[in-house]
Order: structure tokens, then sequence, then C-alpha cells
């Protein structure tokens, strides 16, 4: 955490994350140029939530076929979550590249900055801003709960933070634009 006390990549009024319209653009992108392995590593990335070290080191073992979950190991504080909750177009995704791919010891046997890389590869192909980053795909996750009116402490639990805290910039956030929106709509009223 910075001095502020806000989650990195956060900045004092906003967070950095896909739009709606901006992650409309990305998934296309994904969609029309992205191979099976990377479509997998951003989609669970934005599903999950998942930092980029906790995308990389998803164990085949973190992975219940029975079941249909998936555990995450936390990198801060060492948080645990398992999810039996991935939607079924993903499972299928995941499905689909174990058998392809037959992967037996981690799932993605990639370096920590090829995830980064092919974040970057899908922004540009999708003329998005370059100041986005793959963990902007954590924000956007956080940002999409929030907005759906999930409860602060489920959101905490879904992105393993240590505190509620940590979540609050997530409805901050969207009360902030709620805000901006409504003072831009006035001005342009009373003009």
């Amino acid at each position: 955490m910075n001095k502020a006390g806000r989650p990195k990549g956060t900045k004092k009024h906003g967070l950095k994350y896909l739009t709606d319209s901006e992650l409309q653009r990305f998934n296309e992108a994904l969609e029309e140029k992205g191979n099976l392995r990377n479509k997998l590593m951003m989609r669970l990335t934005l599903f999950l939530g998942l930092r980029v070290q906790e995308l990389i080191n998803i164990r085949m073992s973190d992975i219940e076929e029975e079941s249909h979950s998936i555990t995450i190991q936390g990198v801060k504080g060492g948080r645990i979550r398992t999810y039996s909750d991935l939607e079924p177009q993903l499972w299928r995704l995941l499905i689909k590249y174990i058998k392809r791919y037959k992967p037996t010891d981690h799932l993605f046997d990639v370096s920590i900055q090829t995830p980064k890389n092919v974040f970057k590869r899908y922004i540009r192909k999708a003329g998005l801003r370059h100041d986005l980053s793959i963990h902007s795909l954590r924000h956007t996750c956080g940002i999409l709960k929030a907005k759906n009116n999930e409860s602060p402490i489920r959101i905490m639990l879904w992105l393993r933070h240590r505190s509620v805290v940590s979540t609050q910039v997530y409805f901050e956030e969207i009360s902030f634009k709620r805000d901006s929106q409504e003072m831009n709509s006035l001005m342009r009223n009373f003009m």
C-alpha cells in the first residue's frame, strides 16, 4: 500500500480499471485474435480478480474437475480461497485448455512477464489507453462486483483482501463516478 493507504494501482480519485466499453473492446480483441492460453489467462484473471503471481501459481492440483472448483493460493497473507462458482463458459474453456495442452504441474508454464505482455498486446489491439496494466483486470473485477451491489465483505473474500477497507475503494469509485456524471449533467442543464 502507498502512503495514502490505497491499494496498488489506485490513485487519489479513482482506480485504473476497464470501463464497460473498454472491457467490451478488450474482450472482442481477445476473442478475435487470442489463442486458447491467452483467453484463459485473461478470463481467469478478470473473473477471479487474480494478481499475476496468483495466476501463474495455479497448479493442476488446485483444479478439481469433479466439483468444478479451483483453489487460489493468495500471495498476500497466504489467503486461500476455493471457487466453485466459475461461469460455465469459463469452466469449459479451462477444461478445453487442460485437454489440449495437458499441463502436469502448473496450469500455465510461463514467466510472470508473459501474462503482462499478453494483456498489453490485447490492450493495444483494442486501441485502449496505455496506462492500464494487467492489475487493472483485478480492479475491473472489484468494480463489476460493486456495481452489481455485492456486499463489501463478499468482495473482500472474493478478491482475497486482508481487510474490508481495501474493498471500499470500489464503492468509492462508483460513487465518485456517479457523482461526477450527475454534476456534469447539472452543469450542462444550467448552461
